[in-house]
């Protein structure tokens, strides 16, 4: 039941239940008209409405017949038209109907499925997310007057729900518990069907206090449909969500049960990377991830859809690039465990040389510099082998690197496209009927190779741009290539506030590479990255990123080509830093000159960044009467500390004799970007 007493609504119960009395209290005067509504509806068993009314001098009665007046010439509203499905899948249909004409009296709409009141909506379109798939409903809608009254109900339409797509594999995610808030005391490994837990004030797992433990689950997400997706956590406390190394979510923070979300676009039948990190501090705790999407009905991701992520020991290393590269130098990335100390490699029986971590988990292995990898030879496999250590024991792990051909035959430039780094360089070749192999490997018109079909030829691309390779036999074309090459510029250096995002501009050539490349950091623990736009610039594109350092560290931002482990173009490091102010609580003044010293603290000394000082919401001034200054980190001194060098800068305040605090910020910039606040 539903009441609306001069428009307002008084009591709202639209659910189903048995007899029950509901009421609100509201002011009334004697004799005045009121319009009401009540608006009714049964679904199965007894039915029952009654409208009373009571108050200090009115004993409680059913509303008399002669204290309710019917109102005049009351227009029905229309009836909706062109009822239709809008989407359609296997668990959800959407409806959508002809919006009322101009000057029809409608409020709303209410509708009904296999014959039974099923939901208001306000606007001409309804969701219905409780459907099971392969099945037939029922459907008709009708209006509802916004001064009472409803419509006739529309002709009912018949929709059949799709059938379900095929089910996942999956049996869940990697989980490691640890019995601290930073990841570092593991206790606990084992597989999750889902995630979703409420813990309460219990334990998460045997061994592992109810209080200041840490959870990482890892492994990969299956999506049923190609469409935007709505991610969810519930978490109580901290949760942050990366999927393919891209945040989505990150509330971490001390807080009670909260539900946070992020969007993002998936395809059906993908397998995406998905790493969920959650801390818990105190109290209740709570974790579970959650998605949505049109075709897709809000539940917690079913285990079919997860995959766990193989769990490594100190010793073990698993190659996540292909041994077989189409470029050379040849991308090599892998994964460890975080119990390895190190990992080392050789590349055909050379100089063994450490690995480069990209995180605690991650590495790679570069003998080339530009282009980062491991040059390959033509004729024969490039041998590799990879030693890791725990600290207490070593393995080693041998691996057959072979450079793979690209045949040119069949290929045409207008639909092929390969991307490259800049320095890479192809092993070209074609096959075809004939005597004469010849190849123009970058459309200049020169001919680059002349053979015998079926030869193969090495082209480095040293210049940005697009370029077509192109193959005859006998004069006659036999297929053509887009070889797309790519360049980075991360314009160094780049500093930044911890916990402060900032924007940053690199440089990306040529200009239809800018929306493939992908940015990310090498540790996602450490820097949040996020793509903001692309504008176009002389020979390329600048892409604006927003970064955020995390925590403390040397967090590393990178730029890859596309692709599961796609080849890393380019790195840089993040100097992050810290800032601290001493005498901000309360100032004192010196009794004879009325100013207060303050110092600043930036931990570690970043030079050539430029600190705005900005006095706003007080009668205090800096030195001078004015409120405003700039300085420059290069004129801090520096203090020299156990693990880093800081860098002071000490400043004068005038405080009037009516003042004893100051509001100001403190702004830090590089190269005209903001990358620091401080209030």
């Amino acid at each position: 039941v539903r009441l609306w007493v001069d428009g307002a609504l008084v009591i709202d119960n639209w659910t189903d239940h048995a007899a029950r009395e509901d009421g609100c209290g509201l002011a009334m005067e004697a004799g005045r008209r009121y319009d009401v509504r009540m608006e009714f509806y049964e679904n199965a068993g007894q039915a029952v409405a009654k409208l009373f009314w009571a108050s200090a001098r009115q004993a409680k009665e059913v509303v008399p017949a002669e204290c309710v007046e019917a109102p005049a010439n009351v227009a029905l509203p229309s009836v909706p038209e062109d009822l239709h499905v809008a989407h359609l899948a296997d668990r959800v249909a959407v409806l959508a109907w002809a919006p009322p004409a101009e000057g029809t009296l409608v409020g709303g709409y209410e509708v009904f499925r296999d014959g039974k009141y099923l939901a208001s909506v306000s606007t001409p379109e309804f969701r219905d997310a409780s459907l099971l798939a392969g099945t037939a409903y029922r459907y008709a809608v009708r209006s509802v007057g916004v001064v009472g009254g409803v419509s006739v109900l529309t002709p009912e339409l018949t929709v059949t729900t799709l059938p379900a797509p095929a089910d996942g594999t999956g049996t869940g995610l990697l989980a490691r518990i640890y019995d601290n808030q930073d990841f570092t005391a593991r206790t606990v490994v084992r597989v999750d069907p889902r995630l979703d837990f409420n813990w309460g004030t219990g334990v998460p797992a045997t061994g592992v206090g109810a209080d200041a433990f840490s959870i990482r689950w890892q492994g990969q997400l299956q999506p049923r449909y190609s469409e935007q997706y709505t991610i969810y956590t519930l978490s109580d406390d901290g949760i942050r969500v990366w999927v393919d190394g891209q945040p989505v979510i990150d509330n971490w923070t001390d807080h009670s049960a909260k539900e946070d979300k992020g969007t993002l676009s998936l395809q059906a039948g993908r397998k995406y990377d998905l790493r969920v990190d959650f801390y818990e501090k105190g109290g209740n705790a709570r974790a579970a991830l959650l998605w949505e999407s049109l075709s897709q009905p809000k539940e917690v991701v079913p285990t079919t859809r997860l995959y766990p992520a193989e769990f490594l020991g100190g010793t073990d290393v698993r190659l996540v690039s292909s041994v077989a590269s189409p470029v050379s130098p040849a991308w090599v990335e892998g994964k460890c465990s975080e119990d390895t100390v190190s990992i080392r490699f050789r590349a055909d029986g050379g100089e063994e040389k450490d690995a480069i971590l990209l995180d605690s988990e991650s590495w790679y292995a570069d003998t080339a510099s530009a282009p980062l990898g491991i040059p390959l030879n033509m004729e024969n496999p490039t041998s590799l082998s990879v030693v890791a250590s725990d600290g207490m024991n070593s393995q080693t792990h041998a691996y057959s690197l072979v450079w793979s051909p690209t045949s040119l035959t069949g290929k045409s430039w207008s639909e092929d496209e390969m991307l490259v780094r800049k320095g890479d360089r192809l092993l070209l070749t074609a096959t075809g009927t004939g005597a004469v192999l010849t190849i123009d490997a970058n459309g200049d018109g020169q001919i680059d190779f002349t053979g015998a079909p079926g030869d193969k030829v090495p082209f480095e691309y040293g210049v940005a741009g697009t370029f077509t390779a192109e193959a005859w036999i006998d004069g006659d074309s036999v297929g053509s290539l887009a070889v797309t090459v790519v360049h980075v510029d991360l314009c160094k250096p780049i500093a930044c506030q911890v916990g402060y995002q900032r924007e940053k501009d690199v440089w990306v050539a040529p200009a239809p590479a800018a929306g493939k490349v992908v940015f990310s950091s090498a540790d996602m623990t450490s820097l949040a990255v996020s793509v903001k736009g692309l504008v176009a610039a002389q020979d390329g594109q600048t892409a604006t990123l927003y970064l955020k350092p995390l925590k403390r560290g040397t967090p590393v931002l990178v730029a890859r080509l596309p692709g599961e482990a796609g080849p890393v173009v380019t790195t840089a490091e993040v100097d992050e830093f810290q800032l601290e102010f001493s005498n901000v609580t309360l100032l004192i003044p010196d009794q004879a000159t009325g100013c207060a010293d303050a110092d600043m603290y930036m931990a570690p000394l970043i030079r050539d960044l430029e600190v705005r000082f900005n006095m706003f919401a007080s009668t205090c001034t800096f030195p001078g009467g004015i409120k405003s200054f700039s300085a420059s980190t290069n004129d801090f001194a520096l203090e020299a500390g156990p693990e880093e060098a800081t860098g002071i800068y000490p400043y004068v305040i005038e405080i009037p004799d009516d003042e004893d605090r100051a509001c100001y910020n403190v702004t830090v910039y590089q190269d005209g970007k903001q990358v620091s606040f401080k209030e």
